[in-house]
């Protein structure tokens, strides 16, 4: 999603959705919506407001497919041109340099950002629900859907 500095004021709300497949995440589920209020000054743009989106996947413990619900709160701070750095060099990044993002022209693309939002919110191990008992050890049944013949 291309947002033109020319076309927004401080203050503005812009409400939009964006495909899955922009994104190349495969596990989302339907489309993101996105609800931002824009804050501009000469150099500074900052992107504040919410991410939501649906993922679905695989449960850690019993293996049924599951799909989770996101809201992300989200504020992206964009720069006017970019850290001078020479090709090769190593630099240190300081706290402030991590949390922004830098943009050229007359135009911000907010999807990296947003992208980058949902791949930090997907957790390493998901559970189809908090008490999942998972699959028995020995014959491989769901034990969220009863006891099995084997359990001592």
């Amino acid at each position: 999603m291309i947002i033109y500095l020319k076309e927004i004021h401080s203050g503005d709300k812009i409400e939009f959705s964006i495909s899955r497949k922009e994104f190349n995440i495969d596990e989302l589920e339907g489309m993101v919506q996105c609800s931002f209020v824009l804050s501009k000054s000469k150099k500074i743009v900052r992107v504040k407001g919410n991410v939501v989106f649906n993922y679905k996947t695989t449960c850690a413990r019993c293996l049924e497919h599951t799909t989770l619900d996101f809201n992300k709160k989200v504020e992206y701070i964009f720069e006017c041109e970019t850290p001078y750095i020479v090709k090769g060099q190593e630099i240190k990044l300081i706290p402030d340099e991590i949390e922004k993002c830098y943009f050229k022209g007359d135009e911000i693309d907010v999807t990296p950002a947003i992208r980058d939002t949902i791949l930090l919110a997907i957790p390493t191990k998901t559970l189809c629900k908090p008490h999942c008992k998972g699959l028995c050890p020995i014959c491989g049944k769901n034990l969220n859907e009863g006891d099995c013949k084997c359990q001592n």
